[in-house]
This record gives C-alpha cells, sequence and structure tokens, in this order.
C-alpha cells in the first residue's frame, strides 16, 4: 500500500506520529518503508512532541540520508 501511495504525483511523503502510533523510528519493519520513500525522493516527517503526556516512542534522532544511520 505504502508503494501505491508513493507513486502518487500528489503525495509529498508521509507524515509519522511517534506519540499517538507507538512505535519506535528505528523499528525493523519501517526500513523497507524508509528506503522506498528515499528511493522516489520523497520525504517523512516525524512528530515528535509529546504534548502533556510522553511516552518510550519518542526519542532523539539524527537521519543522516540513508535509513542505516538510524540502526540502532
Amino acid at each position: 500500500m505504502a508503494r501505491k501511495v508513493l507513486d502518487h504525483p500528489k503525495v509529498l511523503g508521509f507524515k509519522l506520529q511517534l506519540l499517538v502510533q507507538r512505535f519506535y523510528p528505528h523499528d525493523d519493519r519501517l526500513f523497507s518503508m524508509y528506503d522506498m520513500v528515499m528511493e522516489r525522493g520523497k520525504r517523512i516527517l516525524f512528530h515528535v512532541g509529546t504534548g502533556p503526556v510522553g511516552n518510550e516512542y519518542v526519542v532523539s534522532i539524527t537521519l543522516r540520508g540513508c535509513s542505516a544511520a538510524i540502526r540502532p
């Protein structure tokens, strides 16, 4: 499904909200999606604000142009 969405010309990328969706940005299940996004020149926005409550999934990461950069 991600591939089909990313191939639409009006889609710029994905917004991922760690606090609400409850996942780590370095979850191995996401790396194929990260690669698809980068191959198509699209974007990923990580919404990492905690608001009034935080959780264990909101972490600080640095991207350096490839998915391998955020592997633990």
